[in-house]
């Protein structure tokens, strides 16, 4: 397998596909630029979370796993609401994301692992 140096950027003309083998390539650089991509997200210092449209946690980084205290299995595949203290709070989160609204610094509260509340924001 070649190894590629692939910096993460949003011009793909940043890279040299030879002419023979743009096939391979192309989904070599597509392979690498998506783990990059993954890896950032993970490591991001905010906490970061994918959920499905009918609320089940698809993905989270490390940094939302360690601030509530849960790992991976104990956190992705369950319903959002079940880490939101307050039902009616997350109801109208899912209810505006399924209308396409932004969310921008909306308040909510969660629940830890250890059964302490943690206040955050949330942007989506």
């Amino acid at each position: 397998m070649t190894r590629l140096g692939v910096s993460v950027s949003a011009n793909r003309s940043d890279y040299a596909v030879p002419p023979d083998h743009p096939s391979s390539l192309e989904q070599e650089i597509a392979a690498r630029v998506d783990q990059e991509l993954k890896q950032c997200l993970d490591d991001a210092a905010e906490g970061i979370h994918w959920v499905g449209p009918d609320g089940t946690i698809l993905w989270a980084n490390a940094t939302e796993l360690q601030m509530l205290g849960y790992s991976r299995d104990e956190y992705i595949g369950h319903h959002i609401a079940e880490f939101h203290v307050d039902q009616p709070v997350i109801d109208d989160i899912l209810v505006r994301l399924a209308r396409g609204e932004t969310l921008l610094n909306y308040e909510a509260r969660l629940r830890r692992k250890d059964g302490s509340v943690r206040d955050v924001q949330i942007n989506s």
